[in-house]
Formats: C-alpha cells, structure tokens, sequence
C-alpha cells in the first residue's frame, strides 16, 4: 500500500472501531461467554436458546465475536460450534478470578451513552450526566452515576474489576517496604490494598472511601489472614476530610480540573 492509502486504511479502522467495542459490549451484556465458560462449544441455535435471543442475529453475533478473536468458531461434519478463547475465559466470564465483565457491562450501560453526547460536552464545557440520566446538571457525580443500589453494585463491580487488573503493576511501581503503613484514596472494594498487603507483608493499608461503596466492600475482599491488615474509613469528601501526607491514588483525578486536584 502506498503511504496515502495505508493513512486511509488506518483512518477507517478508527471510524468503524466502535463496532467492535459494541460486539464484545453485546455478548457480556448477553452473557454469551458464561454460556460459552468451562470449555462449551454450542452451535449458534443452542446459544440463542439460551440468552433467550434469535437465532440468526445470534449467529451474527458469534462470527463476530469469532472475527475478533474472543470466540474460537469449528466445524465438524458440517455443524459450526462456538467456544471460548483463552482470552475470553479468562477476562470475560462474570464469575472468573480476572473477570473484566463487570466492567465492560459498566461500559456498555453507562459510559457508551454518556459518549454518545461527546458534541454536547464539548459545546456547553460539562458533564452529559443529565442527558443520560434526565437528572439536573448540576446534580453530583454520585447521585448521577449511581442512582439506585442496582446501578451502584454495577459500578463498584466495574471498578473492582478494573483495579484488579492493574494491581500488581501499582502496587510493585514504587518500594514500599520501609513503610507501615499506606491509604488507598477512593480505594473502592480494595483490591489495590489487597494486593499491596500480599506485596508487603509489615504493611496496613487504610481505604478511604464514600459510606455506601465501603459498605459493599466486604463482599468483593477475599478472606484469610491479609484481609486483617486493611481497615476502610467511610468518608465523605476527600477535598475536605483528613487525608494521610501519603497516599495511592488510582483512577480518580481524572475525573476533576485541575485546581482540584
């Protein structure tokens, strides 16, 4: 390909890119990977009849998946099955120990329509909570994000996922083992602090975090003798409460300007 052409080529993979996000956004949604969990391979009637969806939109559904590489499609004797690729067993069945499917479901129910008014944003210079939500713009993050129990479990499952995935990397970037002790900000169900309990064994980490997500933080928390070295401060504002001079901070300045943070 000429330069010309290779440029053009890499401009339409990002026009149409949305699509693939919206294909692996479906089958999470669908729950077509745990049906697909412990080394199932289904044909595409079989698995419509399970989601409870049609059985050529299923099809659809699958090839694509298979195009991507999350699906691993065979055929013998004429019948097409479907199965799970290593890559999808291990992130994208809801029950796995490295599951992302809490967060892409998180995605896909809250963050694609948010972007879907990305020219808004940019227009009026503010959040679209309120177009999405049909709440006040001026409504906080908090009530707008996660208006009901259902959608706040969903999105501190998101999290929890996200900040497994990256632990290790976190937790390993800086030594830590001349301290004793560390505060995770917005530290969520603690998965950070969990992993930097397993990394240092004579530190306490504090996870500091809003009342209604510490809450919900035992049930994510794995049990055993680390679990003892993690204690969570419900808190309501860490623009104004106490705050440790150290802390970890993951995935929240993003959020506010920059006087804030």
């Amino acid at each position: 390909l000429s330069n010309e052409e290779g440029s053009g080529q890499e401009l339409l993979d990002l026009i149409k890119g949305f699509r693939r996000s919206k294909v692996l956004f479906t089958a999470c949604k669908l729950k077509v990977f745990d049906t697909l969990k412990n080394g199932a391979v289904l044909t595409a009637e079989d698995v419509a009849g399970k989601i409870n969806a049609s059985v050529c939109g299923t099809e659809q559904l699958l090839d694509a998946c298979a195009a991507l590489g999350l699906l691993e499609r065979t055929e013998r004797v004429g019948v097409v099955g479907y199965g799970n690729t290593e890559l999808a067993s291990l992130y994208l069945v809801s029950e796995g120990e490295h599951s992302l499917h809490g967060f892409v479901t998180h995605y896909n129910d809250h963050i694609w329509d948010l972007f879907t008014h990305l020219e808004s944003a940019v227009q009026e210079g503010t959040n679209q909570f309120h177009r999405v939500s049909r709440r006040r713009a001026d409504d906080s993050f908090k009530d707008s994000f996660y208006p009901s129990k259902e959608a706040q479990l969903q999105f501190t499952r998101a999290m929890h996922d996200l900040t497994k995935l990256g632990a290790h990397a976190v937790a390993t970037a800086f030594d830590l083992s001349g301290f004793t002790s560390a505060c995770d900000l917005g530290g969520c169900t603690g998965a950070l602090a969990h992993r930097l309990v397993q990394e240092y064994p004579h530190l306490k980490v504090t996870v500091f975090d809003l009342p209604e997500i510490i809450e919900l933080a035992p049930s994510f928390q794995p049990v055993g003798q680390q679990a003892a070295r993690i204690s969570f401060m419900p808190a309501g504002d860490f623009f104004k409460d106490r705050l440790p001079e150290r802390l970890y901070i993951l995935s929240i300045i993003h959020d506010w300007p920059d006087d804030k943070c």
